[in-house]
């Protein structure tokens, strides 16, 4: 399962982020976020990480 806000950068788990916000700064490490930009690098990361691959594959 992919987290909703999980920083692609450190691994921090924001714990609510408003739909109506766009960017959102990781109050663990500091950097800025685009909501979508960083959704995408996280399930790209799943993905390459072979995450979920195996119950696909059986």
């Amino acid at each position: 399962m992919i987290l909703k806000w999980v920083c692609h950068h450190c691994g921090h788990i924001k714990q609510e982020l408003k739909v109506k916000t766009r960017k959102w700064k990781c109050t663990n490490c500091g950097k800025t976020h685009d909501r979508d930009i960083n959704a995408a690098i996280n399930i790209l990361n799943r993905w390459f990480n072979g995450d979920g691959l195996k119950k696909h594959l059986n």
